[in-house]
């Protein structure tokens, strides 16, 4: 796969090894009034927002840990809670969507390959009010 990337105002991140795995989603809000002696009653409010969740790998060949934070993490963390461009490899996933959550986590294999796992989870409603 090729890049995805994330742009909120003059904050734009290119994931540079892409995404290892991507899993689009929905749910539905749904209210459950019980019967007696039957199966309950189900009642459909509304689909809930679309949900995709990123996972990968934050490396730069030769690149020091205070590299990727800057450059990577840190721009991550400033754009949580924002809506954001997201731009797919084959345009698929592309257009505004709210970075919910991220989750780093550091792996270090020998003394100079150091690189980050992530997983961040985009949301998508018919509209967004991010403040």
């Amino acid at each position: 796969m090729t890049d995805w990337t994330l742009t909120y105002g003059g904050v734009s991140v290119t994931l540079p090894l892409g995404i290892r795995e991507f899993n689009e989603g929905a749910d539905t809000n749904i209210d459950s009034f019980e019967q007696d002696s039957d199966r309950p009653i189900l009642t459909v409010k509304n689909p809930s927002e679309r949900t995709l969740p990123l996972q990968g790998s934050i490396y730069v060949s030769g690149q020091t840990y205070a590299y990727l934070e800057t450059n990577y993490l840190s721009k991550l963390r400033a754009i949580h809670s924002k809506e954001v461009v997201v731009t797919s490899p084959d345009n698929q996933f592309d257009g505004n969507w709210i970075l919910k959550s991220y989750s780093f986590r550091c792996v270090a294999e020998g003394a100079s390959w150091k690189r980050y796992q992530f997983v961040l989870v985009l949301v998508q409603g018919s509209s967004h009010n991010a403040l």
